[in-house]
């Protein structure tokens, strides 16, 4: 999680690193982890500061999804497609990369990268046009189904009339057909 050297933490093997984080995740405090890491030659300085970093990341990563969950929302209420999920993941990306860097990792003046605005912006137009693509495919399949439907109640429909053992009159098929259809025939 550093930018210049390692830290003591980041320098442990892989395995103690991911045991930290599951312990930190489960909700256990500094003491707790520092305990359960009995042995281990990290000072509590250096784990309170790695899991500072660790918590501040957390947050502006969860922060992050917020933002791109609530901006991609604004496109439409229909369920995301694969397409809106690619270009949400694209969008998250983005956001936290500005996120991160707008901190001033050396708590300077934020800085936004014109190319990061720039997928962020493409990410938002990607949205909105899969948001679009997806809300006009869902309108065709509604569409053909609909129409597929009818075409099958049609068919049974003459079935049945040409079935004269239903003891249903021509005008009862029309009536039922001029329901059912919208059709006189």
């Amino acid at each position: 999680m550093t930018v210049g050297r390692p830290s003591t933490i980041d320098r442990l093997p892989a395995e103690l690193r991911e045991k930290i984080g599951r312990l930190r995740d489960a909700g256990h405090t500094l003491d707790e982890i520092m305990q359960a890491l009995e042995g281990v030659a990290v000072s509590r300085s250096a784990m309170g500061r790695h899991l500072k970093a660790r918590d501040a990341l957390g947050e502006r990563l969860q922060a992050s999804r917020q933002i791109a969950e609530s901006l991609t929302a604004r496109f439409g209420t229909a369920q995301p497609g694969r397409m809106q999920n690619l270009n949400i993941e694209l969008l998250h990306s983005a956001i936290m990369k500005l996120w991160l860097n707008a901190g001033g990792q050396d708590g300077g003046e934020p800085h936004f990268d014109p190319k990061d605005l720039m997928m962020l912006a493409s990410a938002l137009a990607n949205t909105a046009r899969a948001s679009k693509t997806d809300a006009e495919y869902r309108e065709q399949m509604e569409s053909l189904v609909r129409q597929k439907l009818e075409e099958e109640m049609a068919q049974k429909l003459d079935a049945v009339a040409q079935d004269k053992s239903q003891g249903l009159s021509p005008h009862t098929i029309q009536a039922i057909r001029q329901r059912l259809l919208g059709t006189e025939t």
